[in-house]
């Protein structure tokens, strides 16, 4: 049986980070400012998130060099004694047990954004939180894997509400990490971890594990592989979302209208597939620059859903083109849009014809019961004229 590495891996960082379990450490060591540049995520981290926390002490620089400790009591962030080593931004150890001779999983991120895990054969953690990490086949060996991380985070966390201390992390943090890609590839040690992203590894995976912590939304396999698979399956997993033949979940391909110009164009057909009006404005706020076939995708949805929406969703719809960032809908015209919109197609010209047919077809009717009742009364006279012995009956 295949040893699910990074399962275990990622499941560590959730029982250290997202509900900690006793005697689980996370302890990272990341460099100064000037070495953050290239990595987003981990700068915003050390220099925007961490010094909101209580525990950020109030004489520590945030563009200094730092070491962040996470525990069951909570996140200790002090200044770091020793800075990582040329060419790394952080490095690291996590462990779920506070004894010496432990197993620890061991990460260094370079100052690309490039990083990479050792994981020993004898890491031992919870195994509860595998059953999702395997719906995406994270755990496949030597085979490139990849996660819509705000796609991802934005579908557990839609719960977080403003006030919320994870609000910040869960929503920022992602859109700056961006995607995460990595492979998992057997090594001396157990398995060796390597991917990279605006975040590194660890962050990242941090961040899903805080958000599934506490999520208010029970993803099943096929919602997962629509945010975490390959670019066919993650595609062929949205268009199973919106299969006619079952219910179509509206909320979860919402959300997919945060992944990547593909992502946003099957989740925009879909939604214009079902009849789905009332989601007109986030799908133009979908279509932003640098996504060409989502803008062509929500034109097409404009023309093919305008006739079926409110007032309300059209007033919107107005507001949101008025402001748009992207040129090519703030200059739509949504008049000769929908003009050149074929008749027969709009509900309006459907219920006319409609309407139009029945009037023929009462018409038809009452046509063939005058001849068929006309028919019918000169039967005796005909029938009269063939009787035996050629006698006439009188009319």
């Amino acid at each position: 049986m295949r040893t699910l590495w990074l399962n275990r891996a990622t499941a560590l960082l959730l029982t250290c980070a997202a509900v900690p379990a006793q005697g689980a450490r996370l302890r990272a060591v990341i460099a100064a400012s000037p070495h953050r540049d290239a990595v987003p995520g981990i700068a915003w981290l050390c220099e925007d998130y961490l010094p909101t926390l209580p525990s950020w002490p109030r004489d520590l620089d945030p563009l200094a060099a730092i070491d962040v400790t996470v525990t069951s009591l909570g996140v200790e962030v002090t200044a770091a004694k020793h800075a990582p080593p040329d060419g790394a931004i952080a490095i690291g150890a996590a462990a779920t047990s506070e004894a010496p001779d432990a197993p620890a999983l061991t990460w260094r991120c370079g100052v690309d954004g490039r990083e990479e895990w050792i994981v020993p054969a004898g890491l031992d953690v919870p195994a509860e939180w595998t059953a999702w990490l395997r719906s995406i086949h994270a755990d496949v060996e030597q085979t490139p894997r990849s996660l819509a991380l705000s796609v991802l985070v934005g579908h557990l966390s839609s719960g977080v509400v403003e006030g919320d201390p994870r609000a910040p992390l869960l929503r920022v943090g992602p859109a700056l990490c961006g995607d995460v890609t990595w492979i998992v590839s057997p090594c001396e040690a157990g398995a060796c971890v390597r991917g990279a992203s605006g975040g590194g590894l660890m962050l990242p995976l941090v961040i899903v594990l805080a958000a599934l912590a506490d999520s208010v939304v029970a993803p099943d396999a096929l919602q997962l592989r629509a945010c975490a698979g390959r670019d066919g399956d993650r595609v062929e997993a949205l268009r199973q979302l919106a299969r006619s033949d079952r219910a179509v979940d509206v909320m979860a391909l919402r959300r997919h209208l945060r992944g990547d110009d593909t992502d946003r164009l099957t989740a925009i057909r879909a939604l214009t597939r079902c009849g789905a009006a009332a989601e007109l404005p986030r799908i133009l706020a979908a279509a932003i620059p640098g996504m060409p076939m989502a803008t062509l995708a929500a034109r097409d949805a404009v023309a093919e859903l305008w006739w079926r929406a409110t007032a309300r969703v059209r007033d919107a719809v107005m507001s949101t083109l008025r402001r748009h960032e992207n040129a090519g809908l703030r200059d739509l015209d949504v008049e000769e849009l929908t003009a050149t919109r074929p008749l027969e197609t709009t509900p309006a010209a459907a219920t006319d014809l409609r309407g139009r047919a029945w009037v023929m077809l009462m018409c038809t009717g009452f046509g063939l019961l005058g001849l068929w009742s006309r028919a019918r009364a000169r039967m005796p006279t005909d029938r009269s004229l063939s009787a035996p012995g050629g006698i006439t009956r009188p009319s």
